[in-house]
């Protein structure tokens, strides 16, 4: 990813590597460079009016942001992912992000906010033949004793 990033011309190719490459320093928990890349690719496919990928770039920036404790700052940028996600019909990554969403709001403590897009996500999941994800939705929501969200 890194040599493509420094060998792309293109914008919007770089915009879509730097989304990939910033996912990727944030499963390494290198937090800061993945901030820098993702933020900068949310800003170029804006730009480029691309909504697949701010999309994905919205979303992938909860990640880092939950780690350095800044997961409030992820709210707004969730949402409007989530709004894209459902204009799209890309259920993938609507399951993917109401799942970010209800963990979000579990950590903030407001468990019983969750449950509505933890329980879409499980569906979907179901719907679409997802096991991983229909395992970790629930997950998510019983990671905390007497959350509110625990299924039965």
């Amino acid at each position: 990813l890194e040599e493509g990033l420094g060998r792309s011309e293109d914008p919007l190719v770089t915009a879509i590597l730097k989304i990939e490459s910033g996912w990727l320093h944030f499963r390494h928990q290198e937090l800061d460079r993945s901030l820098e890349l993702l933020h900068e690719a949310e800003r170029a496919v804006r730009a480029h009016d691309v909504r697949v990928w701010r999309m994905r770039a919205l979303d992938c920036l909860w990640g880092p942001l939950e780690s350095l404790g800044r997961g409030d700052e992820a709210m707004p940028l969730l949402a409007e992912a989530l709004e894209l996600a459902v204009d799209l019909r890309d259920a993938v990554w609507e399951q993917r992000i109401r799942v970010h969403l209800g963990f979000r709001m579990i950590r903030a403590g407001t468990p019983g906010r969750a449950r509505p897009y933890v329980d879409r996500a499980i569906a979907m999941a179901r719907m679409i033949g997802d096991p991983y994800m229909e395992a970790v939705a629930p997950w998510a929501t019983t990671r905390r004793q007497g959350s509110g969200c625990r299924r039965s």
